[in-house]
């Protein structure tokens, strides 16, 4: 069957739109907050009427323990590997074929590929692990939008300042994290949106 890229790059662009609710494009830093980008993209592909799911591997062929990947280094000139204990992303199942109803999977994962949809062989392929080695998990009722973009602004802020006491301890075989500088300064300005939305939970538990 024939692809159709005119479809394709329809659900290209309206997964461009969801990406604007993550600040500074926070998902191009090296992270561990897939959990948070996956749910947010979930309820977004949701929201905009997608058949979605939530794909997840602990095991690749690459480690013996968890999944690593090859993320491109600062300069983009080189590629660092980063390993994680498991990996998540959100899929959404779309006909990408001319005069065709058949569906495909297409992944949604900011954080190996950027604003670009890719296929679940792609995206089995970064990671070195087999379609046997996923698991699908239904994305949650919990549409607390809130909720889940502080904790992703809390997950990065926590892992920056991990990055940066390794690199206090060890700096020789931790760089610096200078490249980190923008995001934080945009996680920064958001701290004042975990303090409301913490007040707003005491307020709530008080009553």
């Amino acid at each position: 069957m024939e692809l159709d890229f005119e479809k394709i790059k329809r659900y290209n662009n309206e997964y461009k739109g969801w990406l604007k609710q993550f600040p500074n494009q926070c998902y191009a830093y090296e992270n561990n907050a897939c959990t948070y980008f996956a749910h947010l993209l979930a309820l977004s592909a949701q929201n905009s009427g997608y058949q979605n799911k939530k794909i997840y591997t602990c095991s690749s062929n690459r480690e013996k323990n968890g999944v690593s990947a090859f993320l491109a280094s600062e300069n983009n000139d080189d590629f660092n590997k980063v390993w994680w204990d498991f990996h998540l992303a959100c899929a959404i199942e779309v006909p990408i074929y001319k005069d065709s109803s058949q569906t495909e999977t297409l992944v949604a994962d900011p954080v190996l590929f950027g604003d670009n949809l890719v296929t679940l062989k792609q995206w089995c392929s970064a990671l070195d692990c087999n379609s046997s080695d996923l698991s699908i998990i239904a994305v949650s009722e919990d549409k607390n939008i809130e909720q889940k973009s502080v904790e992703m602004i809390t997950a990065l802020n926590n892992y920056i300042q991990k990055q940066q006491n390794l690199h206090d301890v060890a700096p020789q075989k931790h760089p610096s994290v200078k490249k980190y500088k923008p995001l934080k300064s945009t996680l920064l300005k958001l701290t004042n949106k975990i303090d409301r939305f913490n007040l707003s939970l005491a307020k709530n538990k008080s009553k």
